[in-house]
């Protein structure tokens, strides 16, 4: 006959090289998970191929620039940049970090179909270290009321999903 093992004990366990099990986890980190999975791929995939922020400036200047004297063509930063479909006078980079914001969202929506623990282990790690770096940038820039939106959404929804999952 089987006891049944608690979940502290059986995380035990399998530290120890214990066989690991999927444990189910609780709801909230599920509904957090798939929230930033779907947020961040839409975002990032309307940045990559519309060159839009979904949320009208809030994460991406996408408005025009004033343009920067060309580059030669035979110049090694004409070379290292590369050719830029969207023009120089639109946001350079803006499908750059498309693609990045839509590759934290496929960890997401990994962590999020697979149900496993390190799974979303590693989405909260993307997390921290998108958050972090998104709040150094705005700190940097003196953007102090972007600080608060990343803390306050990013940061709260990571320490519950930390809490939640552990």
């Amino acid at each position: 006959e089987r006891h049944p093992v608690r979940r502290g004990q059986r995380r035990r366990a399998e530290r120890r090289g214990g066989q690991a099990h999927r444990m189910p986890l609780p709801l909230l980190p599920k509904i957090i998970t798939y929230t930033f999975a779907t947020a961040h791929a839409a975002t990032g995939l309307a940045a990559l191929l519309g060159e839009v922020d979904l949320l009208q400036g809030v994460l991406l200047d996408t408005a025009k620039f004033k343009a920067l004297s060309p580059l030669t063509d035979e110049s090694l930063a004409a070379f290292l940049r590369g050719p830029k479909a969207n023009g120089r006078g639109t946001a350079p980079n803006v499908r750059a970090w498309g693609a990045r914001q839509f590759a934290v969202g496929a960890v997401f929506g990994f962590a999020a179909i697979s149900g496993e623990v390190a799974a979303y282990q590693a989405a909260l790690v993307a997390l921290l270290a998108r958050c972090g770096g998104d709040v150094l940038q705005n700190l940097l820039d003196g953007c102090m009321w972007k600080v608060a939106l990343f803390l306050g959404v990013e940061g709260v929804a990571g320490a519950l999903m930390y809490v939640s999952a552990n």
